[in-house]
């Protein structure tokens, strides 16, 4: 197992349980990504809207960012890094958001790889479909849905071809975000995500570089 210092990357596949067919993302992150950072990453990811309480397993011990009134545990999220857990090749830990509708996100370590230096991370280098509208009542919830939303898409689309317009089924990217009208759960744009990512970055060593001081 080498060390494991910054220059180190983590290759890590995400795949929301209970969900046919899947929905997954696959990322690249710094081994020292706080696990506050990865929520946040997450949620980017996935498109979530980090309105609800989440937390971490990982080797048995549950992990959370306290909220007001909400679950609360020793460690800090904020200072333990990734690489403290020292993962192993295809070991896994879990990732649970909204513990109403209990999204539980499956993370893989797939590979622990030498940092590219004209690479910009954290990074989404891979993903399938849209996750889940907020508040849609949990997985079975969800697939009861699924064939509605896909049925309204299709006659959206063939509506679209008989008045021979070319417009996109999505008309606000919130729209999409949230399943409103719009909302297509086959839907992945990458490139989108990853301009989230980077956006979070700079917003991430904001804070680290106010928090130190500047140093």
């Amino acid at each position: 197992m080498p060390e494991l210092p910054n220059t180190v990357i983590y290759q890590l596949r995400i795949t929301l349980r209970g969900i046919s067919p899947l929905i997954w993302r696959r990322l690249l992150v710094h081994a020292e990504t706080s696990l506050a950072a990865l929520h946040h990453i997450l949620q980017l990811a996935m498109r979530w809207t980090n309105s609800h309480l989440h937390r971490f397993l990982i080797h048995g011990k549950e992990y959370d960012i306290a909220y007001d009134g909400g679950m609360g545990f020793d460690d800090g999220p904020r200072q333990i890094r990734v690489a403290e857990f020292r993962f192993r090749l295809r070991e896994r830990f879990l990732y649970e958001y909204d513990f109403r509708d209990h999204w539980q996100h499956d993370l893989r370590v797939e590979q622990i790889r030498a940092a590219d230096p004209k690479r910009i991370y954290p990074v989404c280098i891979g993903g399938k479909r849209a996750a889940p509208p907020e508040e849609c009542g949990g997985a079975e919830v969800y697939l009861a849905r699924w064939r509605h939303w896909k049925y309204d898409l299709l006659c959206h689309r063939l509506q679209d071809s008989v008045e021979g317009t070319e417009g996109d089924f999505f008309t606000d990217d919130e729209d999409q975000a949230i399943g409103e009208p719009g909302y297509d759960p086959d839907h992945f744009d990458r490139r989108q995500v990853n301009t989230q990512l980077r956006r979070g970055q700079r917003e991430e060593d904001k804070h680290e570089d106010a928090s130190t001081g500047g140093h």
